[in-house]
């Protein structure tokens, strides 16, 4: 065999390899998808565990991890996978939903200053979600009322 056929027989099997393996993570993040809309929190958070384990870096398995984890009342874990996405993260759009959800969690620990600053975020990267707005406005006047007792 000539060493330009060789080549071409390792190029071919590299790039059977990694799309196989992208494959194998688009499959596990569908599967969490379909198990994160019945509502079944503890499987998805499975599915895209393995999804990471065929990428760590798929942002999108990190977002719906966190997701995933929100719906199960794992506030730190879930956070840990937003900062993680955060990082990696470049769509203003999908950060403008990470910092959102980021939001949620400090207003739901009553960290309000934070959840004001993470609104913010979220609305520089997304100026038009009316949702996060709200929150917003709601996070300042709980923060006032914080800072008056």
């Amino acid at each position: 065999m000539s060493k330009m056929r060789i080549y071409i027989l390792l190029a071919l099997l590299a790039s059977f390899c990694c799309s196989h393996a992208q494959r194998n993570y688009r499959n596990y993040l569908r599967g969490g998808n379909k198990f994160y809309v019945d509502s079944l929190f503890d499987k998805s958070e499975i599915q895209y565990r393995k999804a990471l384990e065929k990428d760590a870096n798929g942002v999108d398995a990190l977002y719906n991890l966190g997701n995933s984890l929100l719906m199960q009342q794992k506030i730190q874990d879930a956070m840990s996978q937003y900062q993680i996405a955060e990082k990696r993260e470049a769509s203003a759009d999908k950060l403008a939903e990470i910092h959102h959800n980021m939001g949620v969690i400090h207003q739901g620990t009553k960290d309000y200053a934070a959840a004001v600053e993470a609104y913010k975020q979220s609305l520089r990267e997304n100026p038009n979600d009316h949702e996060t707005r709200y929150n917003l406005a709601l996070a300042m006047h709980q923060l006032k009322q914080q800072q008056q007792q």
